[in-house]
């Protein structure tokens, strides 16, 4: 499957224009070069890249797919996902009532007050389901979606008309969600996690 989302890139990620300046570097060269920044943290030989995203502005939520692509095409390669990613962040973070239930319960355990787990429980579903339907929840559901429904996540890889340049390929999942500082505040962003790890095929 071939990636939906090329057009209309944000100017901090890299263009197909771009992208030929780093066309001799490895993949590893490459990742560490375009994403060795405030945004980025390498662990165990992966990049955690921090994308910040509303739904006026989601360029950051693509961004790894599409400098990977760009990476990609610079080298004359053609870049396909040979296995989507059908996670959820967002909606593991906006967690089931039983889910809010059983921390509630946790919590009133650690306050040393086992016996106000039923009201505590009760409370944390009720908060649980208020900020639910709050608007931030919605706003990064719907987002989230879009960006995944047009390709963005998964495994990928890459393979060069040169047989001599090695094909690669690279893992882009989005691993954990962190709603705004402030809610309500439509100035501020929600906040997305993405691993991106590549490697020689």
């Amino acid at each position: 499957m071939m990636l939906s989302l090329m057009a209309g890139c944000a100017t901090s990620t890299l263009s197909s224009t771009e992208a030929s300046q780093y066309a001799n570097l490895s993949v590893d060269e490459f990742l560490r070069t375009r994403f060795k920044d405030r945004q980025s943290l390498e662990v165990g030989g992966t990049i955690r890249y921090l994308a910040y995203f509303n739904d006026a502005n989601f360029r950051q939520l693509e961004r790894p797919t599409v400098e990977l692509w760009n990476f990609c095409r610079a080298g004359g390669g053609k870049l396909t996902r040979t296995e989507a990613h059908t996670g959820d962040p967002v909606g593991s973070y906006y967690t089931s009532p039983i889910a809010a239930a059983m921390m509630g319960r946790a919590a009133a355990a650690r306050a040393g007050r086992p016996d106000l787990a039923a009201d505590t429980a009760v409370q944390a579903v009720l908060i649980n389901d208020q900020v639910n339907a709050s608007l931030g929840a919605a706003e990064a559901r719907k987002v989230f979606a879009v960006v995944r429904e047009k390709g963005a996540y998964g495994t990928w890889e890459c393979e060069y008309a040169d047989a001599s340049r090695p094909a690669w390929r690279a893992s882009i999942l989005p691993i954990a969600y962190a709603p705004p500082r402030e809610p309500g505040n439509d100035l501020t962003n929600h906040r997305m996690i993405i691993e991106v790890a590549a490697s020689k095929r």
